[in-house]
């Protein structure tokens, strides 16, 4: 036990060797598998940043982890690199992460696997261990990856600050709600080859085309309708070229690049490959630029709900809905109530009459705490600060 001990010691004390490290975590009763990389020279009280990074179907994060080449990068800026592992899949017998991507109405992948709340849990987990930046955590993705990244931007973006999707949309079991949601201006780029026949760029099998997500993006952050374009350089005969477009706004900080790579395949492109772009590096590039502009702070998110007595002195405490959240009678949401490191303290269903739900607890010790509420049918969030004396 002594030496259990001060080997952990050794780990908190000692500057890490840079390293991939292959760990396991209990979440929902099932052991979920991730990889992390820890930089050279990384002292555990310094502030860094932390990308999530999820592999495509039938992959796994270990093959993923050689495969984005991102040590180079992670040493240079002291980067906290994690590879999370999809679950396999009843209906092809794939690893596949639940990102809404699937294969016609009701055959979405592991749509009973709580996917986000894996990486949430994740994200708050790393966050305790290490010096992590709030406005500092990233995702990106590949392929089934890549459409779940644009699931986090829906619906983890108070988590996470900037997204990076390759090859993959948003997922088709997303696509209904759409025209209803609306969630924080989020800074997003998306990279897709036009020769891809696995996740088309104009027509694909497993959701949105990349015309239709970035649509959606561009009215959700309300962007300037025209887009800043050039072309990258054209520096190997590799049969490749690359259209950048970068999307702003006049309202928001909020930023959308589209890299499209013209006669790209299915692959995960990197300057070692012979390629005119290299993903990781184009990546981390947009991830550095957007961390201080779209900020996903307490104090940024949409407030719509009042919640009373605040501070909580008792028992229990009575939310109530403004008029900008739908809530007939038969709505059903989801209340969490979030710590301040992220940490999910309580999380429930009720249904709000007249505009109200009385929430009974005795969980809540004295500090403070966030309030979420979720519609389940539509994806609309909203959030509140209380205090507990």
């Amino acid at each position: 036990m002594k030496k259990v001990i001060f080997g952990l010691l050794m780990m908190l004390t000692c500057p890490a060797m840079a390293q991939w490290f292959n760990r396991t975590i209990s979440h929902n009763t099932l052991e979920r598998e991730y990889w992390l990389y820890i930089p050279e020279n990384f002292q555990p009280s310094q502030s860094t940043s932390l990308i999530m990074a999820l592999h495509g179907m039938s992959d796994t994060s270990e093959a993923f982890s050689k495969t984005i080449n991102i040590e180079r990068l992670a040493n240079q800026e002291q980067i906290i690199v994690v590879c999370p592992q999809a679950l396999h899949d009843t209906i092809l017998g794939h690893t596949a992460w639940n990102s809404g991507a699937g294969i016609g109405p009701g055959k979405q992948f592991n749509e009973s696997i709580d996917d986000v709340d894996f990486i949430r849990t994740l994200i708050v987990m790393v966050s305790e261990q290490y010096a992590i930046v709030p406005d500092k955590v990233f995702a990106f993705g590949f392929s089934m990856g890549g459409f779940m990244v644009h699931r986090l931007a829906l619906e983890l973006n108070d988590k996470i600050t900037a997204f990076a999707s390759v090859a993959g949309t948003i997922g088709e079991s997303l696509l209904p709600i759409l025209g209803t949601i609306s969630v924080r201006p989020v800074s997003i780029a998306h990279f897709h080859g036009t020769g891809d026949s696995v996740v088309a760029y104009t027509n694909n099998a497993y959701g949105s085309n990349v015309s239709m997500m970035l649509a959606f993006w561009k009215k959700n952050n309300k962007s300037k309708p025209e887009a800043e374009h050039h072309f990258l350089p054209d520096r190997i005969n590799d049969g490749l070229t690359v259209d950048h477009y970068r999307y702003t706004s006049e309202f928001n900080s909020a930023i959308i690049e589209l890299f499209k790579i013209n006669g790209g395949f299915h692959r995960w492109l990197n300057d070692e490959d012979n390629s005119d772009i290299s993903y990781t590096d184009e990546i981390w590039k947009f991830f550095k630029k957007t961390s201080t502009l779209a900020n996903p702070s307490w104090e940024a998110l949409q407030t719509e709900l009042a919640v009373y007595p605040n501070p909580i002195d008792g028992d229990g405490f009575t939310i109530k809905l403004s008029g900008n959240v739908p809530s007939p009678p038969d709505t059903v949401f989801v209340v969490s109530v979030y710590d301040n490191l992220g940490r999910t303290i309580l999380q429930k269903e009720c249904v709000f009459l007249l505009g109200e739900a009385s929430i009974i607890t005795t969980v809540l010790k004295k500090g403070i705490y966030l309030i979420e509420i979720k519609n389940k049918e539509n994806f609309k969030r909203s959030f509140a600060r209380i205090v507990a004396n």
